[in-house]
């Protein structure tokens, strides 16, 4: 009597999600930071295909770090995922929470990542009374595996993202999930004020209040983070699939990476008024407050992203005709990195295919001046010397 196909597939789903099980326990049992996600031991297996092993993650990882807050909680997935990742900041998110929970928008779940904190932020959640909040207590690893463990046990449609210590305006999901269902797009982001506070007595005072409003621009977020704070963004879940997930060997600028990532594959769609707040504190609290960490590693992957999406698209663009728009994103590199030589002498090749020859022959004169520059400071110290010592004789 042959098995059925449920069976078999029943059968599959309990082998994978044991063999997953084992892969955390292990992973767990490890001191070291940042481990590669088991998941992806699984990706070659011709027997799983990618939904049916996504199904298998969210429910081990839901059944392994997820945490009973209330007994009503619905297990029906709502339209969007709200991720809040945390570490030792209970006296921030109260107000996080809060911001969340009072949205105009009410098909939400919002998830609370505990990256190995205390367990008093399990007693201040449940103060809320709401069951539309999760909460999930996982091993230390980083803000990146937290917000992945976040990406991992959500099912929903939309994911948004807040930050421990930041703020939604009423109205920030209503917005962006508008404008994402009524035109069938990815991503959105909307406009945010950046908040500058200072600690009196006590408490934060707010010393100034900046809006920031930008329209996207794909090639500049291969130089920059366009977007001021993930607290912006929402994009569909299913774009996950095809640019992957937090680098978890990132401390610090993983979202800057994962947003340039779906920038070359998805339009990213402006929402122009302030939903939120992203709050910067004269104490150094925040979590990008080490300005040396982040200029570290905001220059390595600035320089992976630009060779990356650029400097390697530069042969086919030429070989298809595109010499004008490789020319202009040479000019976004050579605006980090000046003195490539080489560069300026290929965007002025550019130039000159796209039959505009005035800006041709500016890069090649400039390309020519980083050229000889070596070789005039030379001639300089040279002729200095050689000066001193007739005059010297004299």
């Amino acid at each position: 009597m042959s098995l059925s196909r449920d069976y078999l597939k029943m059968m599959n789903k309990e082998i994978l999600e044991h063999e997953y099980e084992l892969w955390l326990e292990e992973a767990e049992k490890t001191s070291g930071r940042n481990l590669l996600d088991p998941f992806l031991k699984f990706r070659d297996r011709e027997d799983v295909n990618e939904d049916f092993a996504d199904e298998c993650r969210r429910n081990v990882i839901r059944r392994r770090y997820k945490k009973e807050l209330h007994s009503s909680y619905s297990e029906d997935n709502p339209i969007v995922s709200v991720i809040i990742p945390t570490y030792r900041r209970n006296e921030f998110i109260r107000e996080s929470v809060g911001s969340v929970l009072q949205q105009t928008f009410k098909n939400f779940t919002l998830m609370v990542i505990n990256d190995g904190g205390s367990d008093e932020l399990e007693d201040i959640l449940r103060t809320f009374k709401d069951n539309r909040i999760e909460y999930f207590k996982v091993p230390h690893r980083g803000l990146s595996r937290a917000l992945n463990i976040g990406l991992w046990a959500s099912g929903s449609k939309y994911i948004s993202y807040l930050d421990d210590d930041d703020i939604y305006y009423p109205e920030h999901l209503e917005s962006l999930v508008t404008l994402l269902e009524e035109k069938n797009l990815e991503v959105a982001y909307s406009d945010t004020y950046c908040v500058r506070q200072e600690k009196r007595d006590d408490q934060y005072i707010t010393l100034e209040k900046e809006l920031y409003s930008k329209d996207f621009d794909p090639p500049m977020m291969l130089v920059r983070n366009c977007i001021l704070a993930p607290l912006a963004i929402m994009h569909r879940r299913d774009c996950l699939k095809s640019v992957g997930y937090f680098n978890e060997k990132l401390p610090v600028v993983m979202d800057w990476d994962l947003w340039a990532h779906m920038a070359q594959k998805f339009k990213f769609n402006h929402v122009k008024k302030p939903t939120g707040e992203y709050r910067v504190r004269t104490d150094g609290t925040n979590i990008s407050s080490n300005r040396m960490k982040m200029k570290v590693y905001s220059d390595t992957l600035r320089l992976y992203l630009m060779n990356k999406y650029l400097i390697q698209k530069l042969p086919d663009l030429m070989s298809q005709g595109d010499s004008g728009y490789a020319a202009d994103l040479l000019k976004v590199y050579l605006g980090e990195y000046p003195c490539s030589v080489y560069y300026h002498f290929l965007q002025g090749i550019c130039y000159i295919k796209s039959r505009r020859f005035y800006y041709g022959l500016k890069a090649f004169n400039r390309g020519f001046n980083y050229f000889m520059q070596p070789f005039w400071d030379d001639i300089n110290y040279m002729g200095e010397v050689i000066l001193e010592k007739v005059m010297g004789k004299k």
